[in-house]
C-alpha cells in the first residue's frame, strides 16, 4: 500500500489512530508508548536510509522524506518491530529476576563464608531473537536498524556462517558431486555447523562473569563479491569482535527456523528436484538443535509467495557492485526452490501456532510484493480516511500562505 500525501499535516489525535490501524499494532505494548516517542523515533535518519535501500533510484527520486510511502514503513512496520523487541527485553529481564535475586542472595553468603567485601553484579542472558524471511525482502536491513536503535544488541547472521570456499568445493565436488542445491552457498548444509555452535555458545554465556572483567566474542563474517560472487569466508583477524554487556542477539538467516520435513515428497513437484534434496534434508536434523532451539521469540515475515525472491534479489545484486548477474540471481534462487517448497509453510504454520499459544514468542508478519505489510480492507480504509483529510488541510493551509504571501 502506498500513499501521495505526506503526514506532516496530522494531528497527534491522527496520528494515534493511523498508527493505532496499522497491522502489527497490539495495544499491550503499543498503547502505553507516547506520541511524541513515535514521533522522535520517526524522524531518524537510519530509518530513512534503509528504506532507501530497499527501493531503486528511480523511486526513491519521487518519494520526499515525507512520502506517506515511506512515513507507513515506519510507522507500520520499523516502530512497532522496534517497541515490541524493546517490550519482549524488558520482559526477558523481568523474567530473570529469580535467578538474579537467586544468585545475589549465594554471593552475600559466600561473601560472609569468606569475610569478602566486593560484590558481584549480576547481568541476564541475552536475549535471542530470531528473524527470517525470504532473500531479498529486507531481513537484513531490518536488523541493522534494530541494532543501530538499541544499545547492546549484535546480529548474527546465517549469511556469515557459509563454509570457507574450499570447503565449500569439496562439498558439492566431491561428497555431493552432480547436485546443484548443494554446489554453491546457500542451502543447509553449506553452512559452518562447529563454527556457528562455537559463536553461539559464546554469545549465550557474554555476560557470564562481567563483573570480573568483560567476555569478548568475535563474529565471523563472509564476503559475498568474492570468487566472482561466489563468496568466501574472511580471514578471522578480520572478524569484528562484540563485548558485554549484551542484551540482545538478533539470529537472522533465510531458511532459520526451517526443519527437516518427514515426507517431503508430496511438497516438491520435481522428481529430480526430490533426489537433490534427500541430502539437505539430513543436514536440517542438526540446524534444529543448533539454530531454532536458541531462539527466545521468532519474527517470521512472511510474503504472499517466495518466488518474489527472483526479482527482489535481483534489485539488491544490482546495488551491489561485483555481485551475481541476473542468470547467477535466477540460478542461484532456483536451488533454492526445493527447501522453501518442502519447509516454509511448516514453519509459518508452526510460528503461527506459536503465536496463538503466547503472543510474545512469536510474531507472523505478512507483506505484499512492494515490501509493505499487508492490511485488511478496514485498515486500509481507515487509514486512507486519515490521510485524506490531512491532505484536505494541508491544501487548505497551503492556500492561506499563498494568500498570505501575494
Amino acid at each position: 500500500m502506498a500513499y501521495d500525501a505526506t503526514l506532516q499535516f496530522l494531528k497527534d489525535d491522527e496520528l494515534e489512530k493511523l498508527i493505532r490501524a496499522g497491522p502489527l499494532y497490539d495495544s499491550a505494548i503499543h498503547e502505553k508508548i507516547p506520541i511524541q516517542e513515535w514521533r522522535k523515533n520517526a524522524e531518524l535518519h537510519v530509518l530513512y536510509n534503509s528504506i532507501e535501500l530497499l527501493h531503486n533510484t528511480e523511486v526513491m527520486s519521487n518519494l520526499s522524506v515525507h512520502s506517506d510511502a515511506i512515513a507507513s514503513r515506519v510507522y507500520h512496520f520499523y516502530l512497532p518491530i522496534l517497541f515490541r523487541v524493546m517490550f519482549l527485553l524488558e520482559e526477558h529481564k523481568k523474567k530473570q529476576k529469580e535467578d538474579m535475586d537467586s544468585f545475589l542472595l549465594s554471593q552475600e553468603k559466600k561473601k560472609e563464608e569468606k569475610g569478602e567485601s566486593k560484590k558481584k553484579e549480576f547481568y541476564p542472558k541475552p536475549l535471542f531473537i530470531g528473524i527470517e524471511a525470504p532473500q531479498g525482502l529486507g531481513k537484513s536491513t531490518l536488523v541493522d536498524v534494530l541494532q543501530t536503535l538499541i544499545d547492546n544488541s549484535v546480529v548474527l547472521s546465517l549469511d556469515d556462517l557459509y563454509l570457507p570456499r574450499e570447503e565449500q568445493q569439496d562439498l558439492g565436488q566431491k561428497k555431493h558431486p552432480g547436485n546443484p542445491l548443494l554446489t554453491f552457498r546457500g542451502n543447509p548444509g553449506t553452512h559452518d555447523l562447529p563454527l556457528a555452535r562455537e559463536t553461539i555458545k559464546k554469545l549465550k554465556s557474554i555476560n557470564v562473569g562481567l563483573g570480573d572483567g568483560q567476555t569478548t566474542v568475535a563474529l565471523p563474517r563472509y564476503n559475498k563479491k568474492a570468487c566472482n560472487g561466489r563468496g568466501d569466508r574472511l580471514p578471522r583477524e578480520d572478524w569484528p569482535s562484540v563485548s558485554g554487556p549484551t542484551d540482545i542477539v538478533f539470529l537472522e538467516g533465510w531458511c532459520l527456523g526451517f526443519e527437516r520435513p518427514r515426507e517431503f515428497e508430496s511438497l516438491i513437484s520435481s522428481v529430480d528436484a526430490r533426489v537433490y534434496f534427500a541430502p539437505i534434508n539430513e543436514y536440517l536434523m542438526e540446524y534444529e538443535s543448533v539454530f531454532n532451539n536458541v531462539i527466545d521469540s521468532w519474527m517470521i515475515i512472511k510474503a504472499g509467495d517466495w518466488r518474489w525472491a527472483y526479482e527482489w534479489r535481483q534489485e539488491q545484486e544490482r546495488k551491489n557492485n561485483g555481485g551475481l548477474t541476473d542468470a547467477q540471481v535466477r540460478d542461484f534462487v532456483d536451488r533454492f526452490a526445493p527447501t522453501y517448497d518442502a519447509c516454509l509453510q511448516n514453519l509459518h504454520d508452526k510460528v503461527e501456532s506459536k503465536r496463538l499459544e503466547d503472543s510474545r514468542s512469536a510474531m507472523l508478519i505478512e507483506v505484499n510484493k512492494d515490501r509493505s505489510v499487508k492490511m485488511n480492507n478496514e485498515q486500509v480504509e481507515t487509514i486512507t480516511e486519515i490521510l485524506n483529510k490531512a491532505r484536505e488541510r494541508g491544501a487548505q493551509e497551503g492556500d492561506t500562505e499563498d494568500l498570505m504571501i501575494d
